[in-house]
């Protein structure tokens, strides 16, 4: 027999008996035709000896039955268990609270019962209400009082009326959670299924000195809230995943000794919890943690649980809504909300927080720190590790993760642990293969290094230089075919302007996944502003295509998302195209500036050509052989000199004007 076997039995007695006799329950054709044999398993019946028997005979069974488990609950004193008495009594539910919580939590685990009770039909709530107080056996107007808005249960959100013609009762809440920890001799341990205690780290606040000033801020306000046991305090703390949000909190909290505990995420099989439930978990946190002071809750992964629309389906939404600002306004312990994503957060919730940090990505200077702890004991070179910390995207977690793969596979020679690592770090920052080496080759000397001798704009690229030192912020388009010079003329904006460029290619944000896009392009902008970097939106027509040619919503809500940012960016923004018609016309519309990039002229390329072959200028022999050059840029010229001296190992200007003729034309 099934531990609730028997509250089972009870509530379907009074179901067929007494609200079955008032007409509350709709079967095929007659009152008593609801599957005798189903029924008779859940009341504990022999389905053989009454399947056939009278109506009238079958009802009178039913109710000797029914009276000989009203007189057993009337003599245990009531119809709940223990587990849920102990429960009820430390969040201060009364008798009928207690009663509705344990029914509304089992009575869809029966399918049998289940099927029994969605068959009673109520026109109304008041009906609703009275079917509860007879299956419960209950006054009606303590159901009716325990399921208002304002009473416990719809504080704590433990029990909630949902659905529109046909009623019915919804709980965040498991009774099976609690029958591990009932016997606990901690009482905060009895709690575990709603909150846990945070377990120190080794992570020192120290560690977080690029947020020195928030912490200052957030020492002192948490420190006296606690003290002072200020009511509605709520900060809420939002960054791109990894970079350390929980890690800095619990460092916070640690330095402040002050017990933190968190909301519960998942249940002891690993299932993941609804908004609602973590809502609930912490609604029956405060009730509890306010009796031990001190304390602090951290509500991680919140994104989804601050958002009023996870009411939607409840019948009192406004209510529902109100519970939320309510549980923000008016909780007792101070609760620490953590996110990765606020876009999402209405403003009536967002304004009830009394400080928001925007965790910034930890300075390049502040991740060589952590590559250095990270991976001291395995032999890379400084420059590599320098290189590794100014990756764009790079963050705590990811240096974890890379710790992580790093010691599982276990190299056994320096050499082969500084290629598994080149590799690691590859995958996991979505960088081109040989990255690091492109990076060791900076600062040498180039045949062919940028020159804006060399470069061929209808606007110099000098004076976008001195307009961006004087305005500081800009949206730019660099059109023009490929190997123009785009790509380089940014990275010399950079240059010039001291700025780093965090580029954007469609092929490190498109996502097969909807919404995945959207989050990129939102994590790299803010990125970005953390850097006060310059984007480059690298090809962006693979981006940023006609609407038209867009036929569902998801397909252009990422160009939305694209839009939202570059609006909001207070720094420049280059986009880069080699098909500048192919662009949104409201892309268009935000660029302040469209510089053309064209093929070398002629003067242009034989500059370039006698400086690699350390020719006089004004060469007329050089002049001849390039006449009919006409359409060849930079990039050209660049692939050509690597053909060159790959097949003669030395320029000259036959082998390179060869070499030129045969760069492929598209």
């Amino acid at each position: 027999m099934h531990e609730y076997d028997e509250y089972y039995r009870t509530w379907a007695l009074r179901i067929l008996v007494t609200l079955g006799e008032i007409h509350r329950l709709e079967y095929n054709d007659n009152l008593l035709d609801f599957n005798r044999r189903e029924l008779a398993n859940i009341i504990h019946f022999n389905p053989d000896e009454f399947e056939d028997c009278a109506d009238e005979q079958f009802l009178e069974m039913l109710r000797t039955e029914l009276n000989a488990v009203n007189e057993k609950e009337r003599e245990a004193g009531g119809l709940v268990p223990q587990s849920m008495v102990i429960f009820g009594a430390h969040l201060g539910l009364s008798a009928t609270d207690t009663k509705l919580l344990f029914f509304t939590s089992i009575s869809l685990e029966n399918k049998i019962f289940s099927a029994l009770w969605s068959n009673i039909r109520v026109y109304s709530i008041t009906e609703f209400y009275y079917s509860l107080s007879i299956v419960l056996n209950t006054e009606l107007h303590e159901v009716k009082s325990s399921l208002q808005p304002k009473s416990r249960l719809h504080k704590l959100r433990l029990v909630e009326i949902v659905g529109g013609f046909t009623l019915r009762l919804e709980s965040q809440f498991d009774v099976d959670s609690l029958e591990s920890s009932v016997n606990s001799p901690a009482p905060l341990n009895y709690f575990e299924p709603f909150f846990t205690r945070v377990t120190n780290t080794n992570i020192k606040l120290a560690e977080f000195s690029h947020l020195a000033q928030h912490s200052n801020v957030l020492s002192s306000y948490i420190k006296n809230a606690v003290a002072q046991k200020k009511i509605g305090v709520n900060v809420l703390v939002h960054g791109v995943p990894g970079i350390g949000k929980s890690l800095y909190i619990n460092a916070l909290m640690q330095s402040l000794n002050i017990p933190a505990y968190e909301i519960a995420h998942k249940d002891a099989d690993g299932d993941s919890y609804s908004p609602r439930r973590r809502l609930t978990g912490c609604a029956i946190s405060q009730t509890i943690l306010q009796k031990n002071q001190p304390a602090v809750l951290i509500f991680d992964e919140a994104d989804s649980c601050i958002n009023e629309d996870i009411f939607s389906d409840d019948i009192n939404s406004g209510h529902s809504k109100a519970w939320l600002h309510d549980l923000l306004e008016n909780n007792e312990v101070p609760i620490v909300w953590i996110c990765n994503d606020i876009h999402w957060i209405q403003p009536s919730v967002y304004r009830r927080f009394d400080y928001v940090l925007d965790m910034p990505l930890p300075a390049s200077d502040v991740l060589l720190q952590i590559i250095k702890k990270s991976f001291h004991s395995i032999p890379i070179e400084n420059e590599f590790q320098k290189w590794l910390s100014e990756q764009p995207g790079l963050t705590p977690a990811l240096i974890k993760q890379m710790d992580k793969l790093l010691t599982c596979i276990d190299p056994k020679t320096p050499d082969a642990t500084r290629e598994y690592l080149k590799a690691i770090v590859a995958s996991i920052l979505n960088l081109p293969s040989g990255s690091y080496e492109d990076f060791k080759k900076q600062g040498r000397r180039e045949d062919l290094s940028y020159s804006l001798d060399w470069v061929n704009t209808d606007v110099p690229i000098h004076k976008i230089v001195s307009g961006l030192k004087a305005n500081g912020s800009a949206i730019i388009c660099f059109k023009g075919p490929s190997g123009t010079g785009k790509t380089a003329s940014v990275d010399f904006l950079g240059r010039e302007l001291n700025k780093e460029v965090v580029t954007l290619r469609s092929s490190s944000v498109l996502s097969k996944y909807i919404g995945d896009t959207e989050k990129s392009i939102a994590r790299l902008f803010a990125q970005a502003k953390q850097k006060n970097a310059i984007i480059f939106l690298d090809e962006v027509e693979n981006l940023g295509l006609a609407r038209e040619q867009h036929h569902q919503p998801h397909q252009f809500s990422f160009i939305s998302e694209l839009f939202k940012n570059m609006d909001a960016y207070p720094g420049i923004v280059v986009v880069g195209c080699n098909h500048y018609d192919w662009l949104d016309s409201a892309l268009k519309r935000r660029i302040d500036i469209t510089v053309t990039f064209d093929y070398l002229s002629l003067p242009q390329l034989q500059n370039a050509i006698e400086h690699l072959i350390e020719s006089p200028a004004g060469n007329e022999f050089i002049q001849r052989r390039i006449v009919d050059m006409k359409k060849t840029t930079i990039g050209d010229l660049k692939a050509a000199l690597k053909r060159s001296k790959v097949v003669d190992q030395r320029v000259n200007l036959d082998s390179l004007v060869r070499s030129i003729e045969q760069v492929p034309r598209y």
